[in-house]
C-alpha cells in the first residue's frame, strides 16, 4: 500500500478515487494477499511497470500533466514580460 501510495503521490497532482486506487492496488498484488507482497520478488518489476502504465492512462495523470505544462507556460510568458 505504502508503494502504491507513493507512486500516486509523485506521478498525480490530484488524487484518484478509493475506487481507483484499489483497482490499482488488486493489480499490484495480482492476486497475493497484502502481507505475501514482496518488492524484491521476481514478477514485482512487470506488476510495478504494469501499475504505472495504468497511472499514466488515469485522467488524474493527464490533468497533471496539463497542470505541469500550464506552469512551464506562465514561467516562460512571465519571464519573457521581464525582460
Amino acid at each position: 500500500v505504502l508503494l502504491l501510495n507513493e507512486m500516486l503521490e509523485y506521478f498525480l497532482a490530484i488524487q484518484p478515487s478509493q475506487q481507483t486506487k484499489d483497482l490499482l492496488l488488486e493489480e499490484l498484488l495480482d492476486g497475493s494477499e497484502i502481507y505475501d507482497w514482496y518488492l524484491y520478488d521476481a514478477g514485482s518489476e512487470s506488476r510495478i511497470k504494469t501499475v504505472i502504465k495504468h497511472i499514466m492512462r488515469l485522467e488524474e495523470f493527464q490533468v497533471s500533466i496539463l497542470r505541469m505544462k500550464l506552469k512551464e507556460f506562465h514561467a516562460n510568458f512571465l519571464e519573457q514580460l521581464i525582460q
